[in-house]
């Protein structure tokens, strides 16, 4: 929802959502990301306020990779036992990844929301 809520050419509910392991949208991740702290200035308008920051993410090795050019996050989606999906946000591209290839003890962001 979040996806289509932002994307300037896909809205909520467009078929274009529906696909894993692919960049969807059109320029959702734009509209998310930061305007700084991305390398070779690939942030983005931050237009809704959701401020993603290219936290990278950390491996059971407990090495931390691409901070500074990606961007992951979990969801609350569960794809196999023991996988999960997560949104990515890449520093070249304004699309968003959707995928469910990374195991949930990997460490990813995670973007709490409140209800008020």
């Amino acid at each position: 929802v979040l996806e289509g809520a932002v994307d300037s050419h896909y809205g909520i509910g467009d078929t274009i959502w529906d696909g894993s392991w692919v960049l969807r949208g059109y320029d959702a991740g734009f509209h998310l990301k930061s305007t700084t702290a991305w390398d070779d200035e690939g942030g983005g308008s931050d237009l809704y306020g959701f401020k993603a920051l290219p936290g990278g993410d950390r491996f059971t090795n407990g090495q931390y990779y691409n901070l500074g050019g990606h961007g992951f996050w979990w969801t609350s989606t569960q794809h196999s036992i023991p996988f999960a999906y997560y949104r990515l946000l890449y520093y070249y591209y304004p699309q968003m990844y959707r995928n469910g290839d990374i195991k949930k003890y990997a460490g990813m962001s995670v973007r709490c929301i409140r209800d008020e």
